[in-house]
């Protein structure tokens, strides 16, 4: 999980308060222990600028973000829901959200809003990845395998999760000789990405199937 960097949310509509200069210090700080893995200190950074500016979307996500990474998972949706009360197009909130629902097995809930966080913010691969992760899950793999050609597209060297996405959404689409190629053009180009390792499996597991 990747807490947003800047205190402008990307989101369109409608803008967000702005925050105070002592806030935006507060948040930074809490930011940076979030990042150095030390959820104490993020929160108690966090919990401050909730109190100086509980209208402010973007803590409320930082939030569900910290207890999400505390496996508070209750805690964790409550506060991005109500980040995205406050602000409705909050990308990184409705992403998270959207994310958290397919985990739990409802990905009809979960691609709604992974659909909106992808028109807000499509420079984004890894939301890509999520909506086509969520499309496979619901058995719609031309829409999966559009999501990971798009993946591609914007993630470049750093999508390598795309390649198993699209070769998993081509096996559904019973093209598995095609899934193979991409599979082994993968591992050959980029053998320390990575996603390399997961390829190689699922490398395995196809040529068994095609033996079978």
């Amino acid at each position: 999980m990747q807490p947003i960097s800047s205190d402008k949310p990307e989101s369109t509509g409608v803008n967000p308060p702005i925050l105070a200069p002592a806030a935006q210090k507060e948040m930074a700080k809490g930011v940076e222990q979030f990042r150095q893995n030390d959820m104490k200190e993020a929160r108690k950074h966090f919990e401050k600028v909730l109190a100086m500016a509980p209208a402010y979307p973007d803590i409320h996500f930082l939030m569900g973000a910290l207890e999400l990474q505390e496996k508070n998972v209750a805690a964790a949706q409550a506060d991005v829901e109500k980040a995205i009360e406050l602000f409705p197009n909050h990308a990184p909130s409705l992403e998270l959200l959207g994310g958290m629902y397919c985990q739990r097995g409802e990905p009809q809930k979960g691609a709604v809003l992974l659909e909106k966080a992808a028109s807000l913010e499509d420079g984004s691969w890894y939301v890509h990845w999520k909506l086509g992760s969520a499309y496979l899950q619901m058995n719609e793999p031309k829409k999966a395998r559009q999501q990971a050609e798009r993946e591609l597209q914007l993630g470049k060297g750093a999508a390598g999760r795309a390649q198993i996405l699209r070769a998993r959404a081509l096996v559904h689409l019973d093209q598995l000789d095609v899934a193979e190629e991409c599979l082994v053009r993968f591992v050959h180009d980029q053998p320390d990405d990575p996603a390399a390792a997961e390829a190689r499996a699922f490398l395995v597991q196809l040529k068994k199937r095609q033996q079978d």
